[in-house]
């Protein structure tokens, strides 16, 4: 190649070397940019396309500086900043890549993905306002852009403004049909709206149009959960073929870990959910309560959004570090020089995860806790922390590929939401006649769900359901059709759509009786409901996504709320409404109820986290170093 470089002129070198790097050939064309710049070091066009070739190769700080240095030498060029703007968003500096997208539209109005870039970094800092103009003046220069409509959508589904999304969506597709991430998020604005069998459909054309992108097979896994036609030996064949997939292809040298360094036992957390989500409570809560003579703390954080939960958790870790611009590759390297002894994932298939880099092996000793309450399907997922009710021993470990670990008493340990309203009188006793609710996620909502409510309601008289529901009519038609099909009056269903939190907190105040969801159950929402004094009946199945009431009705000894079948279910329900005053006494008792258990006892939990990583430690052969702290027993 270096003889080629030698013959020809800088121009015609620099056509060649873009004419491979379009093709993709970037192993062939990065030589050329680097011999044109060895004799003119400030030549703009090499400079930029070898940082975008850097940027291409997931080499991000070093495309950064040539980008950097092509911007200094062509001042202005809008393409230029545009670009450099791409890698500093990816780096998470958002700020500055604001300022470049803002330089590059003002040097060019026109520039539509420079505005398209520039709405996308104003999302990811939480300024959906401005966001959407600037979408909307991309799409006004070029309204068949996919990209923008695609990534407008994406601003309209994160703030549930779902008709719209799926409008846009639609069409992204319709200019491009075979748009793989409109596909994906059209997939999972159906999911929202309770549409799940397109929304597989949609999962699975997206992931036959890019096999190489893990999030539509993830999303179709979540969305398998919430089926229940399909049964978990399917659900977990379809883990692992997942695992299939995505294992084989990572190229990483299988790692060598040096004997661990001295010192406190090292666990890391991952997760894209610290911020104002249910997750963020939960582990909150356990990294604040950590013994630190004992343990040191990193958190991996997988998103450039904080808020108040976020610099909770940054202020709880000793090492908090922002990952979402790093790939794969970058992530893991950082996590080994970091000698973490233990890694946890936060996520499982849920948005956001960083399952690759935990196939990639980061940690000698790898788990996955509290964000999905099923298998990762992955061979480099060492261990599932769960608990005795949730995966009953013998009953679930055929449909893991992880060792499942059981805490002792609870897998969850719940923090209230702080300043949250006091529990309300009982309404049923006031009103004469008891309200069901649900506050379940409305993805969550089917039709088997639905049938059991509309046999409730007819078993007891009277009765009121209040539904959390988006703000779709053809959404709450459905449910309507559904649980009014036999000449029930609709007026004794209502709705509310997503709400904040303490307006959804005082919305506990207007129910008797939660109805948790099935096949996949609620956690966050159920403990919710406790906390407010509403008892909530759950309906356990096999699956471990069925079980997370049936844990935490269990450990706060309401077995008069489990069910174990859909008749059981009902019937449960309607014993709780046939004695208002006894409702009335429960509602009265439950936060105190709730304080009182394991499922608020966060120093005790903590403890059961922490001996549960020195098992896992002991258990895969990684023993305490001289002069190491103490392990947990």
């Amino acid at each position: 190649m270096s003889n080629v470089a030698g013959r020809l002129a800088p121009d015609a070198l620099l056509a060649q070397a873009v004419e491979l790097h379009r093709q993709g050939r970037l192993s062939e064309a990065e030589p050329l940019y680097r011999a044109i710049l060895a004799v003119d070091p400030r030549q703009p066009d090499a400079l930029h396309h070898l940082g975008l070739l850097g940027f291409q190769a997931g080499h991000l700080l070093p495309a950064e500086q040539l980008l950097a240095k092509a911007s200094a030498v062509a001042p202005g060029d809008p393409v230029v900043l545009n670009n450099w703007g791409i890698v500093l968003a990816r780096l998470g500096r958002l700020a500055e890549a604001r300022s470049r997208f803002e330089a590059a539209v003002g040097r060019s109005p026109g520039y539509a993905d420079a505005l398209v870039n520039l709405a996308n970094v104003l999302a990811d800092a939480g300024d959906a306002a401005a966001a959407e103009q600037r979408y909307r003046e991309a799409l006004d220069i070029a309204p068949d852009s996919a990209e923008a409509r695609n990534n407008f959508g994406r601003l309209l589904l994160s703030r549930k403004r779902l008709p719209e999304a799926i409008a846009c969506f639609e069409e992204a597709l319709r200019t491009k049909p075979g748009h793989a991430l409109a596909q994906n998020n059209l997939g999972n604005a159906y999911r929202e709206v309770g549409r799940l069998e397109e929304a597989c459909r949609c999962y699975r054309e997206a992931a036959r149009l890019r096999p190489d992108m893990p999030e539509p097979a993830s999303n179709l896994l979540v969305a398998m959960t919430c089926d229940p036609a399909i049964e978990i030996g399917e659900v977990f064949k379809a883990h692992v073929e997942f695992a299939a997939r995505f294992e084989p292809r990572i190229a990483m040298p299988a790692p060598s870990f040096a004997p661990r360094a001295p010192g406190r036992l090292r666990v890391g957390y991952v997760s894209a959910d610290l911020r104002a989500h249910a997750v963020a409570a939960f582990a909150i809560a356990l990294l604040e309560a950590h013994d630190r003579t004992t343990f040191e703390v990193s958190v991996y954080h997988n998103a450039f959004v904080e808020d108040e939960f976020t610099r909770r958790a940054r202020g709880a870790a000793e090492r908090f570090v922002t990952v979402a611009g790093l790939t794969d590759d970058s992530f893991v390297q950082l996590v080994r020089e970091h000698r973490i002894d233990v890694l946890v994932d936060l996520s499982g298939h849920t948005a956001d995860n960083r399952l690759l880099a935990f196939a990639r092996r980061a940690a000698p000793v790898q788990a996955t806790w509290l964000g999905y309450i099923n298998t990762t399907g992955l061979a480099a997922m060492d261990f599932r922390i769960t608990d005795a009710q949730v995966d009953p021993p013998g009953a679930t470990e055929q449909w893991h590929t992880e060792t499942l670990l059981r805490l002792p008493a609870s897998l969850w340990c719940y923090r209230s939401w702080p300043c949250s309203p006091d529990v309300c009188p009982s309404p049923g006793l006031e009103r004469g006649y008891v309200t069901f609710g649900s506050t379940a996620n409305p993805a969550k909502l089917n039709a088997s769900l639905l049938r059991a409510w509309k046999r409730l309601l007819g078993r007891v008289p009277g009765s009121r359901l209040l539904v959390h529901a988006p703000e779709d009519v053809d959404f709450r038609q459905r449910i309507l059709a559904t649980v009014c099909e036999d000449g029930q009056p609709e007026e004794r269903v209502a709705f509310f759509p997503r709400l904040p939190a303490m307006e959804y907190l005082r919305q506990y105040a207007d129910i008797d009786i939660c109805l948790d969801s099935f096949p996949c159950a609620g956690a966050t929402t159920t403990l919710d409901a406790l906390w407010m004094g509403v008892p909530v009946v759950s309906l356990a199945g096999q699956a471990p996504y069925s079980r997370a009431g049936a844990s935490i009705l269990t450990t706060l000894g309401l077995v008069e709320c489990l069910a174990h079948c859909e008749d059981e279910y009902v019937e449960r329900a309607a014993a709780l409404a046939a004695d208002l005053p006894a409702l009335a006494r429960l509602r009265s008792a439950l936060r105190g109820r709730l304080q009182a258990s394991p499922l608020m006892d966060e120093p005790g939990f903590a403890r059961a986290m922490e001996a549960a990583f020195a098992h896992m430690c002991r258990s895969k052969g990684l023993a305490p170093s001289p002069g190491d702290p103490p392990w947990p027993p």
